[in-house]
């Protein structure tokens, strides 16, 4: 898994990463995903180039995301924003936690 965590960076940012560990796993039974989220470090940046899949990049505060951004992914950027480490959470599709099987660190 890191493996191809690594390489997707790399595909559609033209960015080199180091893993340095797992944010949390989040599952969203509704829409049946199943999302790591891995916390990185930048070891190189070579220029890229607007494509298909990606219009545009760039750094944003946690308080500064563009939207509209699903409610799925601020839950797990707020995670990564709080430190968290070893997060696993099931979702609704509206973001929200199922707290009888949510176990955060």
């Amino acid at each position: 898994m890191l493996d191809a965590a690594n390489r997707e960076v790399l595909e559609e940012t033209n960015q080199r990463i180091r893993i340095d560990g797992l944010i949390g796993l989040y599952s969203v039974p509704k829409s049946r995903d199943l999302m790591p989220l891995f916390s990185a470090s930048l070891l190189s940046a070579d220029t890229w180039t607007p494509n298909d899949e990606i219009a545009e990049m760039d750094y944003f505060q946690f308080g500064d995301l563009p939207k509209p951004m699903h409610p799925c992914v601020i839950r797990c950027l707020r995670d990564a924003a709080d430190g968290r480490r070893g997060v696993v959470r099931v979702l609704g599709s509206d973001g929200s936690v199922n707290d009888d099987i949510d176990h955060v660190h």
